[in-house]
């Protein structure tokens, strides 16, 4: 089952999971609201359940599955583009984009890496990048994401998954780091393209 298929297929509990993960895309997209970028790219736009936080910014949601994005488009103004793609090949020019946005992407990504290099490529200089993401824990809680590694490739996520497995990182400049959720079990960072 290739992952455009995966996503088209679980999209009808979309609603479900944004229970879990509303709390904390609310936070990043009030921060990229309050950056006010001209263009946002959100990559793994999913259903577009949390537009409302954005107010007027131009948003291209880019998204594996054609189903999420119908759903997407339907429930959002125009200043919402949909975008059907992989954040590995973005298909965009290079530094088009004011701000990105990864929420909960990172971590499902072949090559995360991939990943942070094109959003670098994608960025303006001065522009920002948002990852919000599991990672892994140095507490305690790290058995957790040790004791559903197995169901890993079955879900299509790296359970075990640090900032430092996003390499290229360093081509930006740190902003900030908060830590979010129920045992800040989430992280939200956020860089500057120099």
């Amino acid at each position: 089952m290739t992952r455009f298929t995966f996503y088209d297929l679980v999209q009808p509990l979309y609603p479900l999971v944004d229970v879990f993960l509303a709390p904390q895309k609310r936070r990043m997209f009030e921060e990229i609201r309050d950056f006010a970028p001209g263009v946002l790219l959100e990559i793994g736009a999913g259903n577009g359940s949390h537009r409302q936080c954005l107010g007027t910014t131009t948003t291209l949601g880019l998204d594996l599955s054609r189903r999420m994005l119908q759903q997407a488009r339907r429930r959002n103004p125009p200043t919402f583009l949909a975008v059907l793609g992989d954040g590995l090949c973005l298909p965009l020019a290079q530094a088009s984009v004011d701000a990105v946005a990864l929420s909960h992407v990172a971590s499902v990504v072949a090559d995360p890496g991939k990943l942070v290099s094109e959003c670098l490529r994608v960025l303006r200089p001065g522009g920002r990048l948002w990852v919000l993401n599991h990672f892994t824990p140095d507490s305690c809680l790290g058995w957790f994401d040790r004791l559903v590694r197995p169901l890993g490739p079955i879900l299509g996520l790296k359970t075990l998954f640090k900032v430092e497995d996003l390499p290229g990182l360093e081509a930006f400049t740190p902003l900030s780091d908060q830590t979010l959720g129920a045992f800040s079990y989430y992280r939200l960072l956020s860089f500057s393209k120099p």
